[in-house]
This record gives structure tokens, sequence and C-alpha cells, in this order.
């Protein structure tokens, strides 16, 4: 099932609290598919599937 991006989108702005502007949103709906096959891709790799896909900074380790 894909989720329509005209309809993600907005929730997921509105979950997030963050009100951009009309042509910032059509911008996100219209790259969201592509984006949306950049991350399926991501996690199709199972060596990658439980793994950070980049270093993660911990501020709490001691140098």
């Amino acid at each position: 099932m894909t989720a329509d991006p005209t309809v993600l989108v907005p929730q997921l702005l509105l979950a997030a609290g963050i009100t951009p502007a009309e042509e910032e949103v059509s911008a996100m709906i219209a790259a969201f598919p592509g984006r949306q096959e950049m991350l399926d891709r991501l996690y199709a790799i199972p060596e990658a599937r439980y793994e950070e896909p980049c270093l993660v900074f911990d501020a709490t380790f001691p140098s």
C-alpha cells in the first residue's frame, strides 16, 4: 500500500508542528515518492536493516 503524498506530507508536517509556505509543501509533496523509494532501498539491504544509517553523536561520551 502506497500512501498518498498529498495527504501524508501535510499530516506529517502538522504532527511535527511545522508550518512551511505552500510552495515548500508543494515541493515536498512532489519530492516524496523519490524520497520514499530511496528509504525503501536503504531498508532493503539485509545487513543494514537494524543498523544506524550514519554515525550517532553522543555528547555524554568523554573524550
